[in-house]
């Protein structure tokens, strides 16, 4: 299955007489199978035995494309180590069949994601069992990265440049990895805007990209689970176009992730660790205005 299809639309535009016929590209949304298994995968072990069975199994939907890179990105952010081997497999073997499952090695059973089956596409945390035991075991951001708030303010157009799959259909988010020069390094899409993260972060893992001194790009909001991803990536900034929800700007506080809402090239709006953009005077507040609450800081150009 392709990442987007071809549909036939009914356009109605006011001012017009009639209502015309025409042809739209939809971004595609697909189940994904990942087996999460543990062992030395039977090829490996010379016996033909398969010793590692399915101990855990999930369904993502997502946009299809990079399914390897977006089942070790969702493993690894959720807490996994040690994967050892990713295989995709169709679920019926024939010519031109792809593959809507992904079987994934692990070498040890610590860290596999207890959650529901199902996991839909809008939603990161589905089937989470709380929030205290989301954030267990995350460590401060210790990363000495800087970047001039002008890479910032450059970084959405950018990203928007390679946005191939939303300029098509307008329906998908984007995730992007950029270092302190501004320069995007990865950039993924997807229905989800968490899958395209972990498509992101998966991808960079596959290639043994260090992530540290990179920076998140999101072109959308930056919720809870996100700075959970980053911090479990060991990410110390994130970059959205939309605003963070209170809940993600009290984790990025606490564990000293530096996050900027509102990043679509005219501002800047950081909540946390404002000393990691460079460039500007200190922050002032006007006269007439209320207080800021800690940690939150507005530059512009």
């Amino acid at each position: 299955m392709q990442a987007a299809a071809l549909t036939t639309v009914t356009h109605m535009q006011r001012g017009a007489a009639l209502p015309q016929i025409d042809a739209r590209v939809l971004v595609n949304e697909a189940p994904l199978t990942i087996d999460v298994r543990f062992g030395i995968p039977p090829a490996r072990r010379g016996d033909g035995r398969a010793d590692a069975k399915a101990c855990r199994r999930f369904v993502i939907m997502r946009t299809p494309g990079q399914d390897a890179e977006l089942a070790a990105g969702f493993l690894f952010t959720d807490g996994a180590e040690d994967i050892f081997r990713l295989e995709q497999r169709p679920r019926r073997p024939g010519p031109g069949r792809q593959s809507d499952r992904v079987a994934v090695w692990l070498r040890r059973r610590r860290g596999i994601p207890r959650r529901t089956l199902l996991l839909a596409s809008s939603c990161g945390l589905c089937g989470r069992a709380g929030i205290a035991k989301l954030v267990r075991g995350l460590e401060p951001a210790t990363d000495a990265l800087h970047v001039r708030a002008e890479r910032l303010y450059a970084l959405p157009g950018l990203v928007m440049e390679r946005q191939i799959l939303f300029r098509q259909t307008g329906g998908s988010h984007a995730a992007a990895l950029f270092d302190a020069e501004g320069n995007v390094l990865v950039l993924c899409e997807d229905i989800g805007r968490h899958n395209a993260l972990d498509k992101a972060l998966g991808h960079a893992l596959g290639r043994r990209m260090p992530l540290a001194g990179k920076g998140i790009y999101l072109s959308g909001r930056a919720s809870l689970e996100m700075i959970v991803k980053a911090a479990r990536a060991r990410v110390a900034l994130v970059a959205a176009a939309s605003a963070p929800s209170a809940l993600a700007a009290e984790l990025a506080l606490r564990l000293g992730i530096t996050l900027c809402g509102f990043v679509r090239g005219r501002e800047i709006t950081i909540y946390s660790r404002a000393d990691r953009i460079l460039g500007g005077d200190q922050p002032s507040v006007p006269a007439s205005s209320a207080k800021p609450r800690d940690g939150v800081a507005a530059v512009s150009p």
